[in-house]
């Protein structure tokens, strides 16, 4: 059955082919309508149907160009971490650091004995006084801090880029047309 607007009201209204030509009342309004013939009945009934495949096609690339959208979107964010990630993880492997609280020992092992016994102990007096924890680690501690603390960033980079990319996939696949759907 085509759908006819009245020209009063504006609503639209089923009519049955065997009306066409005739004249009936609009169930809204309630003033007299007449009915086009057949053949332009039809036609309105073919350009409705028309309307409301385009508008259905509309709604489903407006919701395909959003999950477009959202993939592009997630793809650059990780795109963007992983670059941080790598320049972080580059620059981590980068720093050498001069040596290790196992060489620092050997060190002192081996200059201490050389040592004149007044110097000895005034290096115990100054340890005493200035306590024995450090108030500045020493210079190989700070260098191997700093390259543990740009490889963390990397490595917590490369885990944001790959949570972003999961998660660009998922939004690749569920927002992918079906075959019902094309």
């Amino acid at each position: 059955m085509p759908a006819f607007p009245c020209p009063s009201c504006g609503t639209s209204f089923n009519v049955a082919a065997s009306q066409a030509g005739s004249q009936t009342n609009c169930p809204h309004c309630g003033q007299t309508v007449n009915l086009p013939k057949l053949g332009e009945l039809r036609r309105l009934d073919a350009t409705a149907s028309e309307s409301g495949a385009v508008a259905a096609s509309l709604s489903q690339a407006g919701s395909l160009s959003g999950s477009r959208v959202a993939f592009v979107a997630c793809f650059f964010v990780a795109a963007i971490a992983a670059i941080l990630g790598g320049f972080c993880l580059i620059r981590g492997w980068a720093i050498t650091v001069p040596g290790s609280t196992a060489d620092h020992i050997v060190e002192i092992e081996t200059y201490y004995p050389e040592l004149p016994a007044a110097q000895l102990v005034r290096e115990w007096q100054q340890i005493e006084s200035f306590s024995e924890e450090l108030a500045m680690p020493y210079p190989y501690r700070q260098i191997a801090d700093e390259r543990s603390a740009w490889l963390r960033k990397g490595m917590l980079g490369m885990l944001a880029a790959a949570i972003v990319a999961g998660l660009a996939a998922v939004i690749g696949v569920v927002g992918r047309p079906t075959r019902a759907d094309a």
